[in-house]
């Protein structure tokens, strides 16, 4: 969803100005509630009668807080690139010390770091997933600002230019949706990251656009094949009594992908968009699919997921 709603972005962007980035969020979530309210069965409503102590109690506002707290830090550290701001990284990792210590004490935690460091194989999931979102998201945003500086495109056009890699990873998508078996998916997924990777390495101003149309397309079908493969293999090895929460920090790794993302960019263009900054983000995306590919490949977890019943 992420990537099929950022290759239409630009289209609106370009046709009706950047606040429509925004504003179409609106009609989205209305859409969304209104889906929710007729759509899902009601729960068994267990929250009344409880204290609000008790209520605090479940949601961890102080581990949601410090989460919060860490990834802001973080993301100052990252946005300040390649000038470093190093005390706002000694303050993330302060505040992620204090974090993980509350959280092994919570009786609700937010983020469970036991179960992290207990189900390795959903740990292993998280990264995956969050390393093949932040190739994708470094080739959105990335190559996005390079059709418009380097190649002269509108927003509008470089939106077009990229409306393939949405329409293809949702393609995967159903594809891989259909079916219980995830590690082919996922080395298939991890393949096309590499191969993609390794295309941007090749492009240049005088590249042809058809050309980047079709490598942005290998990042849509990475995209689609990946994000589903690896939400089935959360529901596998995630407690049962404990799925909701699981699923929320698949969504998180996703979201500091994106993160890490804007700072390869940031760093890679900090002066101005050209070749040599594309040519330092292809070999950053070279290197996260290798990482990608080589933990897929040696997972033997896949391999025994594919044999139990589907979720």
């Amino acid at each position: 969803a992420s990537t099929r709603s950022a290759s239409v972005s630009p289209l609106l962007i370009g046709r009706l100005g950047w606040q429509t980035a925004f504003w179409i969020n609106i009609p989205v979530a209305i859409a969304a509630f209104v889906m929710a309210a007729v759509w899902i069965p009601r729960d068994t409503d267990r929250v009344r009668g409880r204290s609000p102590r008790e209520l605090v109690s479940r949601l961890d506002l102080a581990g949601i807080a410090g989460f919060g707290g860490a990834l802001t830090a973080l993301l100052v550290f990252l946005s300040s690139l390649p000038g470093p701001e190093w005390p706002a990284l000694g303050v993330s990792v302060l505040i992620a010390a204090v974090l993980v210590a509350w959280e092994l004490r919570a009786a609700n935690p937010f983020l469970n770091v036991r179960l992290l460091a207990s189900n390795l194989a959903l740990t292993r999931t998280y990264l995956r997933n969050g390393l093949t979102l932040l190739g994708t998201y470094v080739i959105l945003y990335g190559l996005t600002q390079w059709l418009e500086a380097s190649r002269g495109l509108t927003a509008y056009q470089s939106g077009l230019a990229l409306i393939p890699m949405g329409v293809l990873s949702a393609v995967s998508a159903r594809v891989v949706s259909r079916r219980s078996r995830v590690r082919a998916p996922l080395v298939v997924s991890a393949l096309l990251l590499l191969v993609g990777a390794v295309a941007t390495l090749f492009l240049d101003g005088g590249t042809p656009v058809a050309v980047v149309v079709v490598i942005t397309a290998v990042f849509g079908l990475t995209s689609g094949a990946g994000t589903v493969a690896n939400q089935t293999v959360l529901y596998q090895e995630a407690p049962a009594d404990s799925v909701g929460t699981a699923s929320g920090l698949l969504r998180t790794f996703g979201y500091i992908g994106s993160i890490a993302s804007a700072a390869i960019t940031g760093t890679a263009f900090h002066t101005h968009v050209d070749d040599t900054g594309l040519r330092h983000i292809s070999w950053a995306l070279v290197g996260i699919a290798v990482v990608v590919l080589v933990m897929t490949v040696l997972d033997r977890q896949l391999a025994h997921a594919d044999r139990r019943p589907a979720p």
